[in-house]
C-alpha cells in the first residue's frame, strides 16, 4: 500500500519508505503524536506503520489485542545463564489508523480467500518504546548507528 507517515495524518502520495523510524524530535515528515515521547537516554521512542486485513466485525478486538499488556518471560541481561524472570506490560500505542473495505474483484486479492464477511484494510501508525536499560545490550551495531548511538570510530556491522 505505500502509506507514508506525514503531518495531520495519513498521505499516500508521500513517496517515503515505510520503515521504523526512532523519534529523535520532528520534521515535516513526522507527525507530532499525542504522546508527545522522544527517543532519550532512558528509552527509544519507534514509529512505524503495519496494515492488515480482517473480519470488519473484529477492528476493536484486534487492536484492543495488539495494545494489551502480554506476559513474557526473558533472562537477566539477555544471557544463557541469566535468572529468568517474568514480566508483563505493553509497549505499543496506536497514533493513527484508518480502516477500508477490501475490494474483493481488485486483482491484488485474486488468490486470496476471505470467507462470506465484510473484510476490511486496517492501517495504523503506531509508538513502541524500548527500555533503554534493558534493550542495548543486544541492540545490534547497525540499529544504533541508525539511532545516533555508535561510537565514533566503532566499525558498523552490515552498514
Amino acid at each position: 500500500m505505500g502509506m507514508g507517515m506525514a503531518r495531520g495524518g495519513f498521505n499516500q502520495d508521500l513517496q517515503i519508505q515505510d520503515i521504523p523510524t526512532y523519534v529523535k524530535g520532528y520534521s515535516v515528515y513526522m507527525p507530532v503524536p499525542w504522546t508527545g515521547r522522544m527517543s532519550n537516554e532512558d528509552m527509544d521512542v519507534v514509529h512505524f506503520a503495519v496494515s492488515v486485513v480482517l473480519d470488519s466485525k473484529s477492528i476493536a478486538a484486534f487492536m484492543k489485542e495488539f495494545c494489551s499488556a502480554k506476559p513474557h518471560t526473558f533472562r537477566e541481561k539477555f544471557e544463557l545463564n541469566g535468572k529468568e524472570e517474568n514480566a508483563v506490560h505493553n509497549q505499543i500505542t496506536v497514533l493513527q489508523y484508518q480502516h477500508q473495505p477490501v475490494i474483493r474483484d481488485n486483482p491484488s486479492h485474486a488468490y486470496y480467500r476471505y470467507g462470506k464477511d465484510a473484510t476490511v484494510q486496517l492501517d495504523l501508525i503506531c509508538e513502541y518504546i524500548f527500555n533503554r536499560k534493558a534493550y542495548d545490550v543486544i541492540k545490534p551495531a547497525p540499529i544504533k548507528a541508525i539511532a545516533g548511538e555508535q561510537a565514533a570510530g566503532q566499525p558498523v556491522v552490515g552498514g
